[in-house]
């Protein structure tokens, strides 16, 4: 069974449409699984998808609330599998920066175009060719200088 979405968007916080809130999002998204699980009788968290959509695409995304000694929010997006990484934002504010909106909508949009930053030094590298390890692309000189080894390594176990 496909994951039920939940979606949003740079837009919807934008114009208001969603509060740019981390919190009120997180206790949001928590409340919409509850109602959907009741509802649909969705016995897991997965059976949910949350999406941060641009230009129609979905693109997975999470939020995670400061906590103990960690007192930044942070917001990281992949590519609708969960399998490229396409940024890690964190800010101290519950409100989502305007800047950081102006990045998601930038790496949503290279991505499109069949690019994403290296997971080490962030150039932007054609993710289709360019060498991967996990949710991490690399630009052939970084993927050189260490990944490729590590990769090598890997018993993935």
């Amino acid at each position: 069974m496909k994951p039920f979405p939940i979606t949003l968007t740079t837009n919807d916080i934008r114009t208001g449409a969603i509060e740019n809130d981390c919190d009120g999002l997180l206790y949001m998204v928590k409340f919409d699984i509850q109602q959907l699980k009741a509802s649909r009788r969705l016995r897991w968290d997965n059976d949910v998808a949350l999406y941060w959509v641009y230009k129609n695409q979905n693109f997975t995304f999470m939020i995670v609330a400061p906590r103990g000694l960690i007192k930044e929010y942070e917001l990281v997006v992949w590519n609708e599998s969960g399998n490229i990484h396409l940024g890690s934002w964190q800010f101290l504010d519950s409100a989502i920066p305007s800047n950081v909106l102006n990045e998601i909508d930038d790496v949503c949009e290279h991505f499109l175009n069949g690019e994403v930053k290296c997971g080490q030094c962030g150039t932007w590298v054609d993710y289709k060719k360019a060498p991967s390890y996990f949710a991490g692309v690399y630009c052939q000189t970084c993927w050189e200088g260490g990944w490729k080894e590590k990769e090598a390594r890997e018993t993935y176990e």
